[in-house]
């Protein structure tokens, strides 16, 4: 199952849920797992997987390069960008073990409603970081 798809079932299943009871329901969907995946490990394993990055150790220059790149993409693919997200890169981020935001109400319901393949939110793996990959090259978003 694709990260898409585990989505879109919580978003399904949620709007079941919703629909039968009352009131104002809030999840937040994000990975709890301490799974040990920064954007550093993507990246480690995008370029172990043959792509070609380029490291840029300057967080300030990087950011600058990557808001540059951003901008100058075809439309099409910039309207399925980050950009508009730019300003939450804005400074690096300090490393957390888990999720930003609290997660158990929306795992729970993950978990009674055996949703996804475990039953349970999925742990990030480099298989994953692979599926995203061929995601975007199969929807045009990442060059071949």
């Amino acid at each position: 199952m694709r990260d898409y798809e585990f989505k879109t079932d919580c978003v399904h299943m949620m709007e079941l849920y919703a629909g039968a009871r009352r009131g104002f329901r809030s999840y937040d969907v994000m990975n709890p797992h301490d799974d040990g995946i920064s954007l550093d490990v993507f990246v480690d394993g995008l370029i172990a997987s043959g792509h070609s990055i380029k490291r840029v150790d300057d967080y300030g220059d990087w950011l600058n390069r990557f808001g540059t790149a951003l901008r100058s993409l075809p439309d099409a693919q910039r309207q399925h960008s980050v950009l508009p997200l730019l300003t939450a890169f804005s400074r690096p981020e300090r490393p957390t073990l888990g999720s930003p935001a609290p997660t158990e109400v929306f795992r729970q319901a993950m978990q009674q409603n055996k949703i996804g393949v475990e039953g349970d939110i999925p742990h990030l793996s480099r298989q994953l970081i692979e599926k995203y990959v061929s995601g975007l090259r199969s929807q045009s978003l990442l060059p071949n």
